[in-house]
């Protein structure tokens, strides 16, 4: 939810500590050591207060590994490797094709570009410096396309 919710690169989510978290708007650390804003859905605050109060670890890390071996350890951040496992793991449970964590800031690229077709508001909220990078995060839906051709009918083209 947090990944959805912010559009974060997995890297960016990764590295956040315990302390970093704010319910009402946090920033990250993006490419180039760049900090950036990013917004929080209600849905995705109560995922995170709830995770958040079922740990019971000294890890600072906001984001930590399930491996018994390190559970207890203040070293138990997650990795890319296990945040890959973990979606791997929530697509067989849900029966949904596997994905990774980086579909999510795509999904909600997508999301953006289709609700709201401003590619400046979908570069800044990702982190991208300018428009041209938007386009890998967005893809033409066959709803959108069909929209597109019904409304090219309606103005007689």
């Amino acid at each position: 939810m947090f990944l959805l919710s912010t559009g974060a690169r997995i890297a960016e989510a990764l590295r956040l500590e315990r302390g970093d978290w704010k319910p009402a708007g946090m920033t990250v650390i993006g490419k180039g050591d760049r900090e950036r804003p990013v917004s929080i859905t209600e849905k995705a605050k109560e995922a995170m207060e709830q995770y958040l109060a079922a740990r019971q670890d000294p890890s600072p890390a906001l984001f930590i590994g399930f491996q018994p071996a390190r559970k207890d350890s203040r070293e138990n951040r997650l990795t890319v490797q296990g945040a890959h496992h973990i979606c791997h793991t929530l697509a067989l449970r849900l029966g949904i094709p596997r994905f990774h964590p980086h579909q999510l800031r795509h999904t909600l690229g997508t999301f953006l570009q289709e609700t709201m077709g401003d590619a400046r508001l979908t570069a800044e909220t990702l982190g991208h410096r300018g428009l041209a990078s938007v386009s890998g995060y967005t893809k033409i839906t066959d709803a959108r396309r069909r929209e597109a051709y019904e409304q090219m009918q309606q103005r007689g083209l």
